[in-house]
């Protein structure tokens, strides 16, 4: 699980609290300073991955090569790329969970934050009070933010229950959602899609043959479920008896994980 939050001095925002005492209240939950750039400050649990991003930033959770599902430990190889760059190079040639927090040294007021596509990491965000985390919890025990339930939100909600919005539920608080970039500038904010699906449909990306598409899933599921299972070292596998988990299962059996595993009866 990754805990975290950003409190961010920016002219698009608006930071509530004493700076101290929510230094003070953040430490009490275990979260500490990880990044302070002119306009972050980030905190973060000791079992949260923060890797410094060159140039300003950090990435957040755990990413991998899709070439060889090597982890990237360093922000080299991202070091000479600007903050359109980076977002595509990680899309494009890295998967896992994370969060990338870009924050250029050269123009402070300008920050992008990218939640990768399958949103392993949690991501809400409240502007007018300066602060994106991944649970809401830490911003009201930090006292940034007073809960205040959102009603034509809930209406919404009630109203399209399938359909899926940055609408949290909480008057001023949105979701981040996966594959989507917030952008603050000096005079306006916004969110933009950096990842669309529509992208693998695409005449260049079809399979004609269905062996060799089946064979590409199948090294697809296990090579993940492997670096996976390298990278957490002890599994809990809630068995089903469906297919998911039992696939899932099989691509656990030749892990060195400690693996655990539970059904209800």
């Amino acid at each position: 699980m990754y805990r975290y939050i950003a409190l961010l001095n920016h002219p698009q925002t608006h930071r509530d609290g004493d700076r101290a005492g929510v230094d003070e209240a953040l430490r009490q939950i275990g979260l500490l300073p990880r990044l302070r750039t002119e306009c972050i400050d980030l905190y973060a649990s000791d079992d949260t991955p923060v890797l410094d991003m060159p140039g300003g930033g950090a990435l957040i959770g755990h990413v991998f090569s899709r070439r060889d599902n090597t982890p990237l430990v360093d922000g080299a190889s991202l070091q000479a790329l600007s903050a359109a760059q980076r977002t595509r190079h990680l899309i494009d040639a890295h998967w896992g969970e994370y969060l990338l927090l870009h924050a250029p040294h050269e123009d402070p007021s300008a920050i992008t934050v990218m939640r990768e596509p399958s949103g392993g990491v949690a991501c809400v965000y409240a502007l007018q009070h300066g602060f994106i985390t991944s649970d809401i919890s830490i911003a009201t025990h930090a006292g940034v933010y007073t809960r205040e339930i959102d009603w034509d939100a809930i209406a919404h909600h009630l109203h399209y229950p399938h359909l899926k919005t940055e609408r949290t539920g909480l008057a001023g608080v949105r979701e981040l959602l996966p594959g989507s970039q917030l952008c603050l500038q000096t005079n306006r904010s916004s969110v933009e899609q950096v990842w669309n699906p529509w992208d693998f449909v695409a005449a260049p990306q079809r399979r004609h043959d269905p062996f060799a598409a089946q064979a590409q899933v199948r090294q697809a599921v296990a090579s993940s479920v492997t670096c996976w299972a390298q990278t957490d070292a002890s599994v809990l596998l809630e068995l089903s008896g469906g297919l998911d988990s039992s696939i899932l299962a099989a691509c656990l059996k030749d892990t060195t994980a400690r693996v655990a595993c539970c059904n209800l009866v």
